[in-house]
């Protein structure tokens, strides 16, 4: 979904403001130690994040949400956020400057006085090549004899900013300036824009002027604008700063089907410059109000099938993103924007997009996922509601399903129709695959490669009218790496559904060699350029046949090619190196297991330079 509002720009962060020290009470420990494991380039910034953060009334629990998973654990409200984004911004400057020995006093260290530039309005650095001037005599002063003589403000003293204290919410709110501009944006969507002047920020709330036709909507706005300016006002005084802090509010409408208008707020700050949530909903345009979306989809299929489909599409997304490892929660329908997204073909889908900080950390961005509307999702609209879907066809593509148990690996990874079920299975240990990031891209390519294969053949099932459960099971291997370099990845299968069909891709003896230094993708005939079709193969033939002979079998008239073979590199109980392969198609019922082919000492010489010392020589 394409949010309808113009391009969002954000504001320069431009000053660094330096603050004193601030120490911590024995008891804050643990908070600090949660500081200190994100904020790893800064650490000593810790206290005064906490101590200003405090200040700026973000209580413990927000704090230590904040610190873990940037707010994410338990939500803190937009105002907190942005103060304490403000306040840890300052704070780790202070903590830069401090390490640089800087101060008001000393601004520039290691630069002697008489060559530091003057700021402007400073009486310039005594000369000793030219005298000094004698000093005039003192004007006299025109006051009136009786007058109290002002005490001058020590010149180093800074400027305190004046906290405004309303005397009450409503009379604060009125007293704020704002202006009210209608214009038309690059979609060409009239917008009705205000902004509002405070002291130290500006808050910007802007809504498509079309929504004043659906009656509440506007006002409800306005209320949760009041709201954020309350907030804004406890803590509001003159910046201080060079910029002026920004928050940006914006409603629309979503995408219109019959009575039905999906709302939508999403917001932004100058310090968090993406899209982040605010509100979502549904408005019925015959009853004049607004509605949830149970009461469209009936609540059993809303908070069962269809959340089903978004928490399976959310966890595909997080493996694209790999971020699937550390966050499995999928945020309830309240903390998302949903909208309807119309098709080429003339059907109809559902969107949710969780904006930034709502699924995971900020710096995740968003994500978004849609959901088919099939015949059978459209069978559960309730009946009222029935007439405004009557214009689009069922979706023939299939959303994706979450199986309970089921660890979640490269999307899309699940099939499912009226008459055909595919479960489909594919891993690797990815706490180790995960550190050469050339080889996850390989395996997730091969995973969609078989994914696409699979779906094909259950196609070709549905439109042959048949009826089955079918499965598939993938699992790649890590072997035994050669030194540094080489790793040999091959892949199993395991079947575990008894009865279902086995529809295979032609993955069976597929296999990788890794360089992790060059963190590419290597063949044989890179490792042994001399040998990978000589000697190698008649090695595998001799090997061969004293293992038929070992099990009083006759020998081979014809030996299998390499690529007959799964191959991959084995570590001997001394230590030394063996190729090992898999026999497949004709020649796997020969024998049980694999041929092995020792690595030796004139193999090894003959061996690729770069690899040739990893390998230890039977």
């Amino acid at each position: 979904m394409k949010l309808k509002s113009a391009s969002i720009t954000a504001s320069a962060f431009a000053a660094l403001v330096a603050f004193p020290s601030y120490a911590q009470n024995s008891g804050d420990e643990q908070l600090e130690a949660s500081c200190r494991a994100t904020e790893v380039t800064m650490p000593d910034s810790c206290p005064c994040t906490i101590t200003k953060s405090r200040q700026a009334g973000i209580d413990d629990n927000e704090l230590a949400s904040l610190f873990k998973d940037d707010g994410h654990s338990q939500p803190v409200d937009q105002g907190k956020y942005s103060r304490f984004w403000q306040v840890k911004s300052q704070c780790m400057a202070d903590s830069m400057m401090a390490s640089l020995g800087v101060s008001s006093g000393n601004p520039l260290p290691g630069v002697p006085e008489h060559m530091r530039p003057q700021l402007p309005g400073a009486a310039p650095a005594p000369s000793s090549a030219a005298p000094t001037p004698a000093s005039p005599a003192p004007a006299r002063s025109t006051a009136p004899a009786s007058a109290t003589p002002r005490a001058a403000a020590p010149a180093s003293a800074p400027a305190v900013p004046q906290s405004v204290a309303p005397t009450s919410s409503a009379g604060a709110l009125s007293a704020i300036a704002s202006t009210t501009t209608v214009k038309t944006n690059s979609a060409g969507i009239e917008v009705v824009d205000t902004k509002y002047t405070l002291q130290g920020s500006d808050y910007y709330f802007g809504y498509e002027k079309a929504l004043e036709a659906l009656p509440g909507v506007v006002e409800l706005a306005r209320e949760r604008v009041n709201e954020d300016l309350t907030t804004l006002l406890e803590y509001d005084g003159p910046s201080g700063r060079s910029y002026r802090d920004e928050q940006h509010t914006y409603w629309q409408s979503g995408t219109k089907v019959g009575r039905l208008t999906p709302l939508i707020a999403s917001g932004y700050t100058n310090n968090r410059p993406a899209g982040q949530f605010l509100y979502a909903g549904l408005y019925d345009t015959e009853l004049n109000r607004e509605i949830s979306w149970s009461d469209v989809f009936g609540s059993s299929a809303w908070n069962g099938q269809i959340r089903e489909h978004w928490c399976a599409g959310l966890s595909a997304e997080r493996f694209a993103k790999d971020t699937w490892e550390y966050n499995t929660t999928c945020p309830d329908f309240d903390r998302i924007i949903i909208d309807f997204e119309k098709q080429d073909d003339g059907s109809l889908h559902l969107s949710f997009s969780a904006l930034n900080g709502e699924a995971g950390s900020y710096a995740e961005g968003p994500y978004l996922v849609e959901v088919p509307l099939t015949a059978k999702l459209l069978s559960a609209i309730r009946p009222t509601y029935r007439g405004a879907f009557s214009g689009f066809a069922p979706s023939e593509k299939q959303p994706l399903i979450q199986r309970a148990g089921r660890q979640h690996y490269p999307a899309p990874h699940y099939y499912d129709r009226d008459t055909v079920n595919l479960d489909f299975d594919y891993s690797w240990n990815g706490a180790q695959v995960s550190s050469y990031s050339g080889l996850s891209w390989a395996l997730r390519e091969r995973a969609e490669e078989d994914f696409q294969t699979m779906t094909k053949r259950a196609d070709a099932m549905v439109a042959d009218g048949k009826r089955a459960p079918i499965s598939f099971r993938g699992l790649w291997a890590m072997g035994d790496p050669v030194g540094k370099r080489i790793i040999s990845v091959k892949f199993l299968e395991t079947f575990e559904d008894a009865g279902a069909p086995k529809m295979l891709p032609e993955r069976e003896g597929d296999y990788i060699f890794w360089d992790q230094t060059d963190d590419e993708e290597v063949t044989l005939k890179d490792i042994f350029p001399s040998d990978w079709n000589t000697t190698i193969p008649a090695s595998l033939c001799r090997s061969l046949n004293e293992t038929m002979a070992n099990n009083a079998k006759p020998s081979v008239t014809s030996c299998p090619d390499i690529e007959e073979t799964q191959i991959s590199f084995m570590v001997g109980m001394d230590g030394d190196h063996f190729i090992m392969f898999k026999l497949l198609g004709e020649y796997s019922d020969l024998i049980l297991g694999s041929v092995t082919v020792p690595v030796t000492r004139e193999l090894k010489a003959r061996a690729n330079a770069k690899y040739r010392d990893d390998f230890v020589a039977y």
